[in-house]
């Protein structure tokens, strides 16, 4: 329905333009001129740029129209195409054929894959060592930041040479505990 509509309004407004073009080159774009009735006298570079605006404005419509048509005619094909899928049963698919290809001859590798495979066991081992040299130099860094930490939270207590007065007195009372 928006598209027919669409199409019935680019239409019509296409005409208006065509028609206004046809009318008003006699008048060198002076006057504006729609069915033989003049509409407005805007001149000569006003005029040219209403009719160019006119026609622009008729080209949007018909992309419009287009653009409405061609998604509803696309939303039908998809909405179809689905239906079939969910009426089909769904059935396994068949595993391509893989192509021929020639037999590998190993015997003339055999030397150069033992060479590779040496040479990979020989750069697994120094990963390894690697390895745990980086973990054990981590756990030292980890340790020597501990121990850091811990001395940056150490309170250190001043020394009193005389003795504790609150003591004293406290041993001098024996005041009964309350109860």
């Amino acid at each position: 329905m928006i598209g027919a509509s669409l199409v019935a309004l680019a239409t019509a407004w296409t005409v208006v333009v065509i028609d206004a073009i046809a009318e008003s080159a006699g008048t060198d774009g002076r006057s504006i001129a729609v069915f033989g009735t003049t509409v407005g006298r805007p001149g000569s570079p006003a005029g040219i740029w209403i009719l160019i605006g006119g026609v622009a404005v008729a080209l949007l419509l018909w992309g419009m129209a287009v653009a409405v048509l061609r998604g509803r005619r696309l939303q039908r094909r998809v909405d179809a195409q689905l239906e079939d899928s969910w009426r089909v049963p769904a059935r396994p698919r068949a595993i391509p054929p893989m192509p021929e290809a020639p037999p590998m001859r190993l015997s003339r590798l055999g030397p150069e894959i033992a060479l590779l495979e040496r040479r990979r066991e020989d750069l697994l081992r120094e990963l390894r060592q690697v390895q745990h040299q980086l973990e054990t130099t981590r756990g030292r860094l980890d340790e020597a930041a501990w121990y850091d930490r811990i001395e940056e939270a150490l309170i250190i207590l001043p020394e009193f040479e005389g003795k504790d007065e609150l003591a004293s007195r406290r041993t001098s009372r024996r005041e009964p505990l309350e109860g």
